[in-house]
């Protein structure tokens, strides 16, 4: 009992306690002379009882009492009656509630305290209605489809729409069809009959523009079952200033070159002959000569690409007019490692490596890809940037970053040996990602950021916009709308915001202040990617209300005791002192 008793002045517990034993000590002094008689002890009791009930009322106790809570069972979407049935028995007279979007839960009982909900759960912008309220998250299992996909919804023409995913429960013979704008099928795949099913798909992106591939699910008998839209956006593919300076002439170097020179890039290669002569070759761009580094003959280019030799026998004034070039312009490094290069520590940057003793590596995503690469392996570190992996995750080109530039590393050794096996693609995709993601980026002033791919119909989609100016970004929405932003103290240039598309189809975001840099998205409409949404949905609330076997803990309050009682001790006590001495006289 002693546990459940506490105080609600009790800040003030030490100078009442003080100030009531002076009081005390003050009617001993005054009573001291009936010291010994019957009438001293009997006062002293008196006066204990009437300081203890003054003492109480300025003390302001209060008990621990278990409270009386008020549960409800919450319907969701796609809630299983079993379950339902099952808590109504456990719990009699349970109120019972059904859940709608946007609409406020329990504005007819604000009385319930816990609530049991079934079914796919609360939507995300709803979740605030169960802040105060203890929440036991029953919910069933995941729904048959597609629960997760990926793919790079911005890409540049001549790349690959790769799509992968997971589908959850499929069913055996059933198939997957990715299907371009125009109607032509591209890809497919069959489903087994299995838990859950990763794949994926592929095609080709020709031409630039914002385009609507559909993933497409047919029956054995060619029954349309489901139809999604996968929203692509292709950009026009960037011509790059290229210079390849190599130790000497080499085939992994001769490839590359005709590679990047078809793809439109302007290179200029430099190959050394004898100690004292160079041969240059020039692709798509005029005729210039390229001897010592210097920060201006440097900043016309995009990326460098170096082997290791040579790059160590450039001179002093040359590497600091690189590091220069790196870190102030953002110009991209990428390095051709040499069978030594693991103990070289000088150069831009460094990278360390572990001997793993492995010549080859298969391609992340193509496991029948087989490439040469050196004995030794990228060593995990915090600073370290992945360009390409293998399909065991380990790192086969990596970069760091330095000042505003990049200088990246590959440990492969024959990429062309793929061109002479036939396969064209996997090295195309292998250079393109290596080279754009290091070459040197453009100095905008303002960039997008979101967490999803898909925006829905009727439903918030949340973006950031980041800009280097100190002016508050004017943004709207396709036909003029302003979007409302909001920002922090901590990030002043980092700017949120929140629209609510009613139309289905492409959008564009821009800045008042800069309409060349837009955003484009694409709003679906609700009955698409249903299982995604429900999986998404399902998570999120698991994650908030990880608890679907709740235990029955009881449930306290805080509760003062009603100070009318130590009110009524303190004056009975006082009127018996009063009436002590014609009682006893």
């Amino acid at each position: 009992m002693i546990d459940t008793l506490t105080f609600l002045n009790e800040t003030q517990f030490w100078p009442i306690i003080i100030g009531t034993g002076v009081l005390g000590c003050f009617f001993i002094w005054k009573e001291w002379h009936h010291f010994a008689t019957t009438r001293f002890w009997i006062k002293m009791i008196l006066i204990s009882v009437a300081l203890l009930a003054l003492s109480m009322i300025a003390l302001q106790p209060a008990l621990m009492v278990k409270k009386k809570t008020k549960s409800a069972i919450l319907l969701t979407k796609d809630f299983k009656t079993e379950r339902l049935d099952s808590l109504k028995i456990a719990h009699k007279k349970i109120k019972r509630l059904t859940y709608e979007p946007n609409v406020s839960i329990f504005e007819s009982d604000t009385a319930i305290d816990s609530v049991f909900v079934l079914g796919q759960g609360i939507e995300s912008h709803d979740l605030w209605q169960l802040k105060t309220k203890t929440v036991f998250y029953l919910g069933d299992a995941l729904p048959s489809g597609i629960i997760k996909y990926t793919y790079n919804n911005k890409s540049r023409e001549g790349e690959e729409l790769l799509f992968k995913g997971m589908y959850n429960r499929p069913i055996k013979e059933h198939r997957l069809i990715l299907e371009e704008p125009g109607g032509m099928r591209l890809d497919s795949l069959k489903l087994d009959d299995l838990e859950r099913q990763a794949f994926q798909l592929t095609a080709p992106l020709k031409a630039s523009g914002k385009y609507i591939y559909k993933l497409i699910e047919e029956d054995t008998e060619g029954q349309l079952i489901s139809q999604n839209p996968i929203p692509v956006e292709v950009k026009k593919r960037e011509v790059l200033k290229i210079v390849l300076i190599n130790e000497f002439p080499t085939f992994e170097s001769k490839y590359l070159k005709n590679y990047l020179a078809e793809k439109g890039h302007e290179v200029v290669v430099r190959s050394q002959l004898t100690k004292e002569r160079f041969k240059y070759e020039y692709f798509n761009t005029k005729k210039r000569n390229i001897g010592r580094f210097t920060k201006s003959n440097l900043k016309a280019y995009d990326i460098l690409i170096i082997d290791a030799n040579a790059l160590k026998n450039i001179g002093e004034s040359s590497r600091k007019a690189l590091e220069n070039a790196v870190s102030e312009d953002g110009l991209g490094v990428l390095i051709q490692a040499s069978t030594s290069f693991s103990r070289y520590t000088g150069g831009l940057v460094r990278f360390d490596f572990i001997q793993d003793g492995k010549t080859n590596a298969a391609l992340q995503n193509a496991s029948k890809t087989k490439i040469g690469k050196h004995p030794y392996s990228f060593k995990p570190q915090f600073t370290l940037g992945t360009l390409l992996q293998d399909n065991t995750n380990n790192v086969l080109a990596a970069y760091k970053r330095k000042g505003i530039g990049r200088v990246g590393i590959t440990v492969l050794t024959t990429t062309y040996e793929l061109i002479l096996k036939g396969q064209t693609k996997q090295y195309q995709e292998l250079w393109s990602r290596i080279i754009e993601d290091l070459s040197k980026r453009k100095n905008t002033q303002i960039s997008w950021e979101t967490t999803t791919n898909l925006a829905t119909k009727d439903y918030p989609f949340l973006f950031k916009l980041r800009t280097l100016k100190e002016e508050i970004p004017d943004v709207k929405i396709d036909e003029n709308y302003r979007v409302a932003l909001r920002n922090s103290i901590d990030l002043p240039k980092v700017w949120k915001g929140i629209t609510y598309s009613i139309d289905s189809g492409w959008h564009t975001l821009k800045v008042e202040q800069d309409s060349s840099d837009t955003f484009n998205y694409y709003v679906q409409d609700t009955l698409s990617w249903k299982t995604k949404i429900a999986y998404d949905k399902i998570e999120e609330n698991k994650r908030l209300y990880n608890n679907a076997n709740p235990k029955n803990e009881s449930v306290y309050s805080l509760e003062p005791i009603n100070l009318l009682w130590f009110f009524s001790l303190f004056l009975i006590s006082i009127g018996l002192l009063w009436l002590l001495p014609k009682l006893l006289d």
